[in-house]
C-alpha cells in the first residue's frame, strides 16, 4: 500500500532536538484523521498499524522524484515521476510532476505525460529559501526535468536495487 504524502515528513532539519521534534510529529501523524479514514477505506487494521520513520541526509538536487519498477496498478509497466528542485511539493501534491510509464522488462519509455505547468519549484538551495515554492525559470519551464539519458540510468539502478531486495 501507498502512504506517500498521507504522513507528515519535513526537510532540512539540524540537529539532533530538531530531528526527535519532527520524528514525534511524524510518528503522531499515523493518528491523523486522513490517515485512520484512509487505512479504514482500504481495509487495514487501524488498531495494529504502526510506521517505520526514514531519515536521511538532505541531498540537494536539480531534479527529484519517485520510480516504481512495479506500476501498483500494472505491473508490466513501471513509473517515474519527477519534478524540478527538491521532491517534497511533489509529495504533498503542490505540484504536478512529469510522468513517464516504462515497459518494465525493457525500460523503454511507453508514454510521457508532461504537467499543464511547470511554474513552480522547490529549487536545491530550498533550506535558504525555507521550502517554499519559487517561480520556475524560464528555461526550464518547457523542459522536462529528466532527460532520456537520465531516465536510462534511473530504470537500470531501480532494476538493480529491486533484485538485490528479491
Amino acid at each position: 500500500h501507498s502512504f506517500a504524502g498521507l504522513h507528515a515528513s519535513f526537510t532540512h532539519l539540524h540537529g539532533a532536538a530538531d530531528i526527535i521534534r519532527h520524528l514525534r510529529l511524524v510518528w503522531a501523524s499515523l493518528w491523523s484523521d486522513a490517515a485512520l479514514l484512509y487505512r479504514q477505506e482500504i481495509g487495514l487494521d487501524i488498531l495494529t498499524s504502526s510506521m517505520a520513520v526514514l531519515i536521511q541526509e538532505m541531498v540537494p538536487g536539480q531534479a527529484s522524484g519517485i520510480l516504481f519498477t512495479r506500476d501498483p496498478i500494472h505491473a508490466d509497466h513501471g513509473i517515474i515521476e519527477a519534478v524540478h528542485g527538491m521532491n517534497p511539493p511533489l509529495v504533498d501534491g503542490k505540484i504536478s510532476p512529469d510522468r513517464w510509464m516504462l515497459n518494465a522488462g525493457t525500460g523503454e519509455v511507453i508514454d510521457h505525460i508532461s504537467p499543464e505547468s511547470r511554474g513552480q519549484w522547490q529549487p536545491p538551495d530550498s533550506a535558504v529559501t525555507g521550502g517554499r515554492l519559487v517561480p520556475l525559470p524560464k528555461r526550464l519551464k518547457d523542459q522536462a526535468p529528466l532527460s532520456p539519458a537520465r531516465i536510462a540510468v534511473l530504470w537500470a539502478s531501480g532494476k538493480t536495487v529491486a533484485g538485490m531486495a528479491g
